[in-house]
């Protein structure tokens, strides 16, 4: 499949110019673009295992979970930085946790591993690309409706509250393997993404949440705790007018 093909070498062409640009400059929205590139490239991996008999997603995916990792522990705790800036948080009310040690040290850390990082994305999309041209149309569609029937499992007639960080990850594979779709009238729905951005507004207070000392009632704590319910409404609204 030629979409495949072509989609593929401008995710990991793109990948190496957003890790080389942040080795001179470690900017938030590059490192940000880097997870969204490596997020569409392992939904091109799981597409590729549903509809390539001996594709292994996982085995093609672990020279990028480094990079994944490294740059989510930065990503997370500039989000949560944030956050705290906007509800006043002091960071004595925050149980220690890894999730906030994201310090320069990390940021030099990856940034000495980066040349490493480009070399592994270099030496493997060939190998990929390679692979996944193979996928059949009429295959991609099956997995694409497939992940859809998923997420609505996940969501209607019940939500399902505890999973739905893991239905926002197949919400996204859903968004970024549509525009792989032949005809233009099959524009995906702005519902899919509406609703992953309100899961993941609700999921980074949840962390906070987590994170903030329970014995301890505070503003913050009453308002993070409030606004979570509401966005847990909103997207129960949101689903039902979808599916309902």
């Amino acid at each position: 499949m030629k979409r495949f093909s072509t989609y593929a070498k401008r995710r990991f062409k793109s990948l190496s110019d957003h890790l080389d640009n942040y080795a001179h400059k470690p900017r938030p929205e590059l490192l940000h673009k880097v997870r969204l590139l490596i997020k569409e490239i392992k939904a091109l991996l799981n597409a590729s295992a549903f509809c390539v008999e001996g594709f292994n997603a996982r085995q093609r995916f672990r020279p990028f979970r480094s990079i994944f990792r490294m740059a989510g522990e930065i990503r997370q705790a500039e989000v949560l930085d944030e956050l705290f800036r906007i509800y006043k948080i002091n960071t004595e009310d925050v149980a220690k946790s890894k999730i906030l040690s994201a310090d320069r040290n990390l940021v030099s850390l990856f940034q000495k591993r980066l040349p490493e990082f480009i070399l592994a994305t270099e030496d493997n999309q060939e190998k990929i690309i390679d692979s996944i041209k193979n996928v059949r149309y009429s295959c991609f569609k099956k997995y694409l409706n497939r992940k859809k029937r998923e997420v609505k499992k996940e969501l209607f007639p019940q939500l399902n509250k505890r999973d739905l960080h893991d239905t926002r990850k197949m919400l996204k594979e859903i968004i970024f393997l549509s525009p792989m779709a032949k005809k233009t009238r099959e524009k995906l729905d702005p519902f899919y993404d509406k609703l992953q951005a309100l899961i993941g507004q609700w999921h980074d207070k949840q962390t906070v949440l987590m994170l903030l000392k329970t014995p301890k009632k505070s503003f913050a704590l009453g308002q993070v705790k409030k606004e979570c319910r509401n966005e847990l409404l909103e997207i129960k609204d949101l689903v039902c007018q979808f599916y309902g």
